[in-house]
């Protein structure tokens, strides 16, 4: 337990030491803002990449947890046997 609670806070420190960072630049910075030199297309083809990239890794991460659990049912199961 005092390692989950020593975790948090480290993680809650730096998503603080994040937000404190980036609070002057609040406001100051277009997103959505392309290089002027960047075509219609360009932004396309990066749009359907990142798509592409962010499928595979849920389909991996979904089939990683799903033998998660089926590993964790047979293990749940061979425990109650005995």
């Amino acid at each position: 337990m005092w390692v989950n609670v020593g975790c948090t806070l480290i993680e809650t420190t730096g998503l603080l030491l994040v937000i404190a960072v980036g609070v002057p630049y609040w406001g100051s910075v277009d997103l959505l803002a392309t290089p002027s030199g960047a075509g219609g297309n360009d932004v396309l083809l990066v749009l359907v990449f990142q798509a592409a990239v962010l499928t595979f890794l849920h389909s991996s991460a979904s089939r990683i947890f799903s033998t998660w659990q089926r590993s964790a049912a047979i293990h749940n199961a061979r425990s109650r046997s005995r």
